[in-house]
């Protein structure tokens, strides 16, 4: 006597089987042509010109936004710099003295590299969205360790270590927000007057100094890191894969 089972299905789930054959072949076919985004090349894109990375996540609206931030940044920057003294001369009713009107241009340095950051950090989390797989990292060796050179956690992102790239990233604005400031400050010390924005001055670049060891260590560390994760795929992987697969080789 044969015993009869009783199966619950999920409505929502559509079986294999019902679907035709060549719908399934179809489909496959598609999944293996879907194109993969590269977020290290979205990532390097934004960093060499804002707004880049965004246009090759056609992000169009964002893309011209942070294209057009990039360019009254350098330009701003560019006329502080060329006309120094006119500038110095009008900004005297705001700051009493030299020091507020570096303590304003410090400011404004500042956001800038905070914007250049973010618009690359977006382009290569939203490519990392629009993925249907996690990125890997690329495959050119050489590739990361020269990036993680020029710049802290570039390196670890296009290993695909986005965790790492983000602690490391820290470091490199802390360098490029200390190291001018440590240069600009030594060299307008002579004509700044004894004031409060004098003494913020004088703490800026004191907090630099001290920061400049920290900050040059973890740079040479990230080389480290990028020309040894580069060298060895495995070291991509997560943490617990990376303890499974030393189980495994010691067994």
């Amino acid at each position: 006597m044969s015993k009869k089972v009783w199966l619950i299905e999920d409505p929502q789930e559509k079986p294999v089987f019902n679907t035709p054959k060549s719908e399934r072949v179809i489909s496959t076919a598609l999944d293996k042509n879907v194109k993969q985004m590269n977020p290290a090349l979205a990532y390097s894109l934004s960093l060499l010109i804002w707004g880049s990375g965004q246009f090759y996540n056609r992000q169009w609206k964002l893309g011209i936004l942070f294209l057009l931030l990039m360019i009254n940044f350098y330009l701003i920057m560019s006329i502080v710099i060329m006309y120094w003294e006119p500038i110095k001369t009008s900004c005297e009713p705001l700051c009493d003295n030299n020091s507020g009107t570096l303590i304003i241009c410090g400011f404004f340095y500042l956001s800038g590299l905070i914007i250049w950051h973010f618009n690359a950090l977006q382009a290569y989390f939203k490519t990392n969205k629009i993925n249907a797989k996690s990125f890997k990292g690329i495959k050119i060796r050489l590739l990361p360790v020269i990036c993680s050179l020029l710049m802290p956690g570039w390196g670890q992102l296009l290993n695909g270590q986005t965790k790492k790239g983000l602690f490391f990233n820290i470091f490199a604005l802390a360098g490029l927000a200390a190291f001018p400031t440590i240069l600009i400050i030594f060299l307008f010390w002579p004509i700044m007057e004894a004031s409060r924005t004098r003494i913020i001055l004088e703490w800026m670049f004191t907090i630099s100094i001290f920061l400049t060891p920290l900050i040059l260590m973890m740079w040479l560390l990230s080389i480290l890191d990028a020309a040894k994760v580069s060298i060895e795929d495995i070291k991509k992987e997560h943490l617990l894969k990376r303890i499974k697969y030393a189980i495994n080789k010691f067994r």
